[in-house]
């Protein structure tokens, strides 16, 4: 929507987007891509501030390899579901 017509501006507006790009939740994982990654929600400066509790390593790691394989369990469903409309 920003880019001028001639398409030469868009490396300007990267930084815009991708943050608007991985706090969207993606259809085919049901989770925001940066929750995917890290294991929590991006703070995007207009909430207020919560006190966190710095977590356990062991947790954390658990709770992301948690994350991640649903993300890849419902990417898998995704792509079984594109084939057989496909085929």
């Amino acid at each position: 929507m920003f880019v001028d017509y001639h398409q030469t501006n868009w490396p300007e507006w990267l930084a815009i987007a991708k943050p608007s790009y991985n706090n969207k939740i993606q259809t085919s994982t049901k989770i925001l891509p940066f929750y995917a990654n890290y294991g929590f929600n991006p703070h995007m400066g207009f909430e207020p501030q919560r006190e966190m509790k710095v977590q356990a390593v062991d947790r954390f790691a658990d709770k992301l390899r948690k994350i991640q394989g649903e993300a890849k369990v419902a990417l898998c469903k995704a792509h079984d579901d594109m084939k057989c409309f496909a085929d």
